[in-house]
């Protein structure tokens, strides 16, 4: 599969997850050179590039039922997780990079033929992280929260 890493992501990201997950394709805006493009225009372009996912940080694009749409008229899921505050350097770069990891093995594991939603959650300093997955309610346009395998 494809991934796009949305320009709140860093391209440098894009390295880790290309040695860990060999069998897939990472990408970032830097690569394709499209910064700043509005989401609604930017998700059929990554459609058109044979992109199967976006990994971002802008939560905002599940709350705007526009970019919702786009994503899913597009068939792009999307993968996201929040920015930490508070914390910086090698453990900040750790908690980041496992996230992102084990996020992708439960992604890829409930990835669906219609467009899914995964956030993941970060545990801070705890042993555990959390994950959700969301199909998308095209009768309203909102994510609606799924059952994992």
């Amino acid at each position: 599969m494809k991934f796009f890493l949305d320009e709140n992501i860093s391209p440098r990201t894009v390295d880790t997850l290309s040695h860990v997950y060999k069998d897939h394709e990472f990408l970032s805006t830097t690569d394709l050179g499209i910064r700043g493009a509005p989401d609604e225009k930017l998700f059929p372009e990554i459609a058109e590039q044979g992109f199967h996912g976006i990994i971002t940080q802008d939560k905002n694009q599940l709350a705007r039922s526009g970019e919702l749409r786009a994503l899913y008229d597009n068939g792009i899921h999307w993968m996201g997780y929040k920015t930490v505050h508070g914390i910086g350097g090698l453990p900040w770069i750790a908690m980041l990079t496992g996230t992102l990891m084990s996020g992708l093995v439960l992604a890829l594991q409930n990835w669906g033929d219609e467009p899914r939603c995964f956030k993941f959650h970060h545990a801070g300093r705890q042993a555990q992280q959390h994950f959700t997955a969301f199909e998308i309610d095209t009768q309203i346009w909102k994510p609606k929260p799924i059952r994992l395998h």
